[in-house]
């Protein structure tokens, strides 16, 4: 079956087709491994970048990882981010490394969800929330970071993962 051809030119359950194949297709080169794969016409592909700069995100020279040091975004304090998991993840950690610490790039909901449930885990003294940064601010952050994780249940783009 030909998933190009026979599905609707305006969307693939409910999203853009150009943003699904902007999702699957991060590279040019993925492309003619997307229209085997997907066994797609290739004048029905078009590829978007994701707008994330790579001078802007580039592994720093001589900059030196903090050691127990993880990083994570959450751009909303909201079920959907999976910050949940991580959370419980570092407080099974902690036991094992009490040093080890988590920035979050993100604000906290004040009296939220997150809020609660890092009183309730005890990790007050590992959490540290982050917003408000220059993307200087954001490289530096990550190039410090020991382990980034990326829980989120969904991401429309994906940029965590490439930053």
């Amino acid at each position: 079956m030909d998933y190009c051809t026979y599905l609707p030119l305006e969307t693939i359950e409910g999203w853009p087709i150009l943003l699904i194949f902007a999702e699957v297709c991060r590279f040019f080169d993925d492309l003619l491994q997307i229209i085997e794969e997907f066994k797609c016409n290739k004048l029905n592909i078009s590829v978007i970048n994701n707008g994330l700069d790579t001078n802007d995100f580039a592994p720093i020279e001589n900059f030196s990882r903090k050691e127990y040091r993880l990083i994570t975004t959450a751009s909303a304090d909201v079920p959907l981010k999976g910050l949940d998991y991580t959370l419980k993840a570092l407080k099974i950690l902690k036991n094992d490394f009490p040093k080890i610490h988590l920035i979050i790039i993100g604000k906290i909901k004040k009296n939220g969800h997150t809020e609660r449930l890092i009183k309730k885990l005890n990790l007050e003294a590992n959490v540290i929330f982050r917003s408000n940064l220059s993307k200087l601010e954001i490289k530096e952050l990550y190039a410090s970071s020991s382990i980034a994780i990326v829980s989120s249940l969904y991401e429309g783009f994906g940029y965590p993962v490439i930053e």
